[in-house]
């Protein structure tokens, strides 16, 4: 589908944006584009990298924590908006935020969903990997491992939430976990399946992976690109203000 005049705005942000940071932007954005008639309004996707945290969307059940998140104090949880269970984000792992009016293009999460997986899917067949869906759930496998999560949650029918890309993490933090609630299955990375040879001329896999995504949103989304290498400009609370609808810690 293309969507005619309508411009993506990708902020790919370097070095590390706290969780909560991320949340702020995110929430703020999805209030600008309820105002559909605000010149301020646009799809935006956020392209980011987390300090360690564990993530519950909301219903997950705590039971899926491999770990006593009552005695472990130092350990960074909490429960948000999207759907899904637990999951792991930090160094390593690309994670984007697609902010998207589906006014403008589909009014379908499923849709929108399926289209996010497609976009990782043909990201991944750049570096060699045949990629597929699973029944077990959303997200993108290679083979029996899994290399992407997706959750989403939408108001509106604007978007906020997204997917994340194991590409080259420690995954010593998925073991403290039953990753998206799915016994009996590993996770895996792009660096651990791709040749060193289809890495890229040199610099970093992980932006090298962020500039591919980017472009395959605008491929597959239809949609012009504007790049920036920085955060949105754009006005959210103090981060000790930043909450979550349930914080777990």
């Amino acid at each position: 589908m293309t969507i005619m005049g309508r411009k993506l705005a990708i902020h790919f942000c370097r070095g590390f944006v706290p969780y909560r940071r991320a949340l702020a932007w995110q929430r703020r954005l999805q209030e600008i584009a309820f105002d559909r008639g605000n010149a301020a309004s646009q799809d935006t996707l956020l392209l980011v990298q987390h300090p360690s945290i564990f993530t519950l969307g909301r219903r997950s059940t705590l039971d899926n924590l491999r770990f006593d998140h009552a005695a472990e104090q130092g350990i960074d949880i909490i429960r948000v908006e999207r759907g899904g269970e637990v999951t792991w984000h930090g160094p390593g792992q690309l994670v984007g935020y697609p902010i998207f009016d589906l006014e403008y293009h589909k009014k379908g999460l499923h849709w929108f969903l399926r289209g996010i997986e497609q976009v990782i899917i043909d990201t991944l067949a750049d570096y060699t990997l045949t990629a597929e869906r699973d029944d077990a759930g959303t997200g993108v496998w290679v083979g029996d491992s899994k290399i992407a999560a997706i959750g989403l949650s939408a108001s509106k029918w604007v978007t906020m939430h997204g997917f994340s890309i194991n590409v080259n993490p420690d995954l010593n933090d998925f073991q403290r976990i039953v990753p998206c609630g799915i016994e009996g299955r590993t996770v895996t990375t792009l660096d651990r399946l791709v040749p060193g040879g289809h890495r890229g001329k040199g610099g970093s896999l992980l932006e090298e992976v962020g500039m591919n995504v980017g472009t395959r949103f605008g491929e597959h989304f239809g949609m012009e690109l504007d790049w920036s290498h920085g955060p949105p400009e754009i006005i959210v609370p103090e981060e000790e203000e930043i909450h979550s609808f349930d914080i777990v810690r």
